[in-house]
């Protein structure tokens, strides 16, 4: 099955230099929804998604799903009135050892806020679901399997003991990844797994490693429209990567 997953991370104006290329400015963040909107897409959280794939239940074929890493406060702050405009979902991945601090992983080059709980809890009732981004964003490829399970089992907990409910969904810190941590993540009881680049012929051939977009600020609307498209999934599908 092929349907787009979108992958953002900061969506505000004006990033330094180390965030530009994760950062999409608010007017193209709006000029992107507006034309799924227009184009009648069908915007469905991850957790939808993995639901009718585990079931063969049917997806409308102009499907996508949108999803953003980190956790940043821009995304409450710009992103989410977007989404709310066009009455849009979306499933954001935590960082649950930095919620309501900065990030951590980058402090070397840029300081920036991350979610604090109630904003969390507060999104999370208005049609926003929340997934795991690790404990604390290593580099998984430094790390022991030990290690690499208790940064994600550990995860899933804080981000479940703040919303009072069960989170299914997991993406890969740095994108790294391989079958033994796949196996780690469904071992910890996560339903599926998001990385950017994958081996799949299809987007979710392998739950535990679905390809995703990554949607940059130099897409204009025309590759924006590209690579949402089921020929540029195909052709992804082909080249594998």
């Amino acid at each position: 099955m092929n349907i787009p997953i979108l992958m953002y991370h900061h969506v505000k104006n004006d990033p330094v230099p180390f965030e530009a290329s994760f950062t999409v400015s608010i007017d193209n963040f709006e000029q992107q929804m507006q034309y799924l909107n227009n184009k009648k897409y069908n915007i469905i959280t991850l957790e939808d998604l993995i639901s009718a794939v585990k079931s063969n239940e049917k997806i409308l074929a102009k499907t996508c799903v949108i999803t953003f890493d980190d956790g940043y406060e821009n995304f409450l702050d710009f992103a989410y009135p977007v989404l709310q405009k066009y009455n849009f979902v979306a499933t954001v991945f935590l960082t649950s050892g930095c919620i309501g601090d900065i990030s951590k992983w980058d402090a070397k080059y840029v300081n920036a806020k991350l979610l604090s709980k109630e904003q969390i809890c507060e999104l999370s009732k208005n049609g926003i679901s929340f997934g795991s981004h690790s404990k604390t964003h290593p580099h998984f490829s430094k790390l022991n399997s030990d290690e690499i399970l208790r940064e994600i089992v550990e995860s899933k907990k804080e981000i479940e003991g703040i919303l009072g409910k069960r989170i299914n969904t997991f993406s890969y810190p740095y994108n790294e990844y391989n079958f033994n941590i796949e196996k780690l993540v469904e071992k910890a009881g996560f339903d599926c797994a998001c990385a950017i680049r994958s081996h799949n012929r299809t987007v979710t051939e392998n739950v535990y490693a679905l390809r995703r977009i990554n949607v940059k600020n130099s897409d204009k609307l025309f590759q924006f429209s590209r690579k949402i498209s089921r020929w540029y999934l195909w052709y992804r599908g082909i080249r594998r990567r």
